[in-house]
């Protein structure tokens, strides 16, 4: 709800993430969810390159920011735009 996408598109990338790996992420438990040691890899990397692309913002406000005027323009899906 907080991303305004609903379980089933989440699912479902989900899915297309595992075809495209290759290997399931998560084990699937009844109602419950766990990460499998590829899920936990893949999770470790995709922090990283949050904490990547954070870091690089804040520089890009730092050394770009108002006083420069100039424009960045980033396209991002609504789902990690409402993380930021």
């Amino acid at each position: 709800e907080t991303l305004c996408v609903t379980q089933a598109a989440i699912s479902r990338q989900i899915r297309e993430l595992e075809e495209h790996l290759g290997t399931v992420l998560f084990e699937r438990v009844g109602r419950s969810v766990k990460l499998t040691n590829a899920g936990s890899i893949f999770f470790e990397a995709a922090q990283l390159s949050f904490l990547n692309i954070a870091q690089a913002a804040t520089r890009v406000r730092k050394d770009y920011g108002k006083d420069a005027r100039r424009t960045l323009v980033l396209c991002c899906s609504p789902a990690f735009s409402a993380l930021w």
